[in-house]
């Protein structure tokens, strides 16, 4: 649909400079200091379907800083059923050192839905934090957040910062690839998401590089609220990381292949792993699994009816295993491999 497009970019730091590109390179505004005084850009824009590129710059070459760069459309909250992503942010460019925040105040949330491709993609070099988002339906992954941007030559990521993701809700269903997947430099930290029959994994949260620690929980009150990762085509969660791992108020039930797996055994020094108060039932293959460097702890976790174990646990740190609860399951309720010494 045809829309009025306001983009603006304010800063501090720097003299903001705005330019808008249609996909085909056409120019189509640019604007430096859109009010007298003002160093803030700002450009309003009628804009048919398509794909439109911003570039948010200095005016100045010497010039660096922070910035916040916002889009508000006053006719629709929605970045749906577009030919490619619904919403496609990069900074990750030659001297790109800002963040990108993603702040919906509203506890309704933003829809990033029914697109070709993926629903938000962001690649960028420092922290990224979004809140109150719904990424289902599309083509590709609902949410791909990049902030490591691994380097193949020096083998080590070439961002820093860490991921949040936060609000009262967060949804990241029936997309084609994994609904959330986080590829970090630093501490990734997820709160109150439904990751649901996507085609692949419900959850990929990997900080591998680094020893960034992983935190998937839930911030309501209510304890019945939880994250849920169920009906997925491959795994609900999968982690990889060499920091510590928490896992609150989880459900993964009926995804393919496993509920829960953590890979954590190249931690450089014993990190712990650990789950409370979560469900892990009617998965095809394991209800939970872990590969870990360090301690391993299931508090309060129930794990039933799944194809293969109820938890297949492997420890390869004399760090020990503590259990509570897991139930009936094909193979076994528990398997436990200590390679310690």
């Amino acid at each position: 649909v045809a829309q009025n497009v306001d983009i603006k970019m304010d800063s501090d730091d720097l003299d903001a400079y705005l330019v808008l590109y249609h996909s085909s390179d056409e120019l189509l505004a640019a604007n430096d200091d859109y009010e007298i005084g003002s160093s803030n850009s700002r450009i309003y824009q009628y804009m048919l379907p398509g794909r439109y590129y911003v570039i948010a710059k200095s005016s100045g070459s010497d010039q660096t800083g922070n910035y916040l760069l916002s889009l508000n459309d006053g006719l629709r909250i929605n970045f749906n059923r577009n030919g490619a992503n619904g919403l496609d942010i990069s900074t990750n460019v030659t001297g790109g050192v800002g963040g990108v925040t993603i702040n919906i105040t509203s506890v309704d949330g933003q829809s990033f839905s029914d697109n070709s491709s993926t629903g938000i993609l962001i690649n960028s070099r420092n922290a990224i934090s979004a809140r109150n988002v719904h990424a289902d339906n599309n083509g590709g992954y609902g949410a791909l957040l990049d902030n490591c941007q691994y380097d193949d030559g020096t083998h080590n990521c070439a961002g820093i910062g860490t991921v949040t993701l936060a609000g009262y809700s967060n949804s990241f269903n029936n997309n084609v690839q994994s609904g959330l997947y986080v590829y970090s430099t630093g501490n990734i930290n997820v709160a109150d998401i439904f990751a649901d029959n996507n085609g692949r994994n419900g959850v990929l949260l990997a900080n591998f590089p680094t020893a960034g620690n992983v935190t998937l929980t839930s911030t309501h009150a209510e304890m019945s609220w939880r994250n849920d990762m169920s009906g997925n085509g491959l795994h609900g969660i999968a982690i990889f990381t060499r920091g510590i791992v928490t896992i609150n108020r989880a459900w993964a039930f009926s995804n393919n292949s496993i509920g829960a797996y953590v890979y954590s055994a190249d931690a450089p020094t014993p990190k712990a792993v650990t789950f409370n108060n979560s469900m892990f039932y009617f998965n095809n293959e394991n209800g939970i699994e872990v590969d870990a460097n360090g301690p391993i702890t299931l508090n309060t976790v129930k794990a039933g009816y799944n194809g293969f174990n109820g938890a297949l646990l492997k420890n390869f740190a004399a760090q020990g295993v503590t259990i509570l609860l897991v139930e009936q399951n094909a193979r076994a309720a528990l398997q436990i491999a200590d390679y310690g010494y």
